[in-house]
């Protein structure tokens, strides 16, 4: 177990009973914690607790880069569970993220961090990451038809996200990582 993993469970452990899910959220908050040195208490509004609905378990901007990143991140090492919270990405949160119609009655906690977010930094994002960290090997994910096919018809969906921007040039990317390269 690495370092990423050692601090997943402990924080698990100490938080469960407060903000519930899974143990993938616990590995969500953890990476953000480590991979963009965010204080705990600002990454935890950075994670879908029981929002199992939108395929990806956390967001971060980076205002220095620029870079505005959606996670789905996996404590499997099993590229099924990718595939799924894949397809409920596109086929559910991709409309509704990047739609904007505020509600003034959603508790959706989440959805009401992740486009706050997105509206009072939309002038500064230059890119939008959609980075995949699971505990399998790469090469299975990377080489996983049902994730590529799933990949080209998010980024075929790209006009989605192109709303929100308003039309402005906005690189979209994805990248895959395992947590044993961490």
């Amino acid at each position: 177990m690495n370092g990423i993993e050692k601090t997943a469970k402990k924080l698990n452990n100490e938080l469960k009973s407060t903000y519930g899910g899974t143990r993938d959220y616990y590995l969500a908050l953890a990476y953000l914690m480590q991979e963009f040195g965010i204080e705990q208490s600002k990454a935890l509004n950075q994670i879908a607790f029981n929002q199992p609905a939108y395929g990806i378990n956390a967001f971060h901007f980076d205002k220095e880069s620029r870079n505005f990143y959606l996670f789905i991140i996996s404590w499997s090492s099993k590229t099924n569970q990718i595939n799924s919270a894949l397809h409920q990405f596109i086929d559910t949160a991709m409309e509704k993220i990047f739609f904007f119609k505020k509600d003034s009655g959603n508790t959706d906690i989440f959805y009401n961090q992740i486009t706050s977010c997105l509206q009072e930094n939309n002038a500064l994002v230059v890119q939008l990451h959609l980075r995949i960290l699971f505990a399998g090997p790469l090469h299975d994910l990377m080489s996983n038809k049902s994730i590529n096919d799933l990949l080209f018809v998010m980024d075929q969906r790209k006009y989605i996200i192109d709303r929100v921007f308003r039309g402005r040039f906005l690189r979209f990317l994805f990248d895959q990582r395992s947590i044993m390269d961490i």
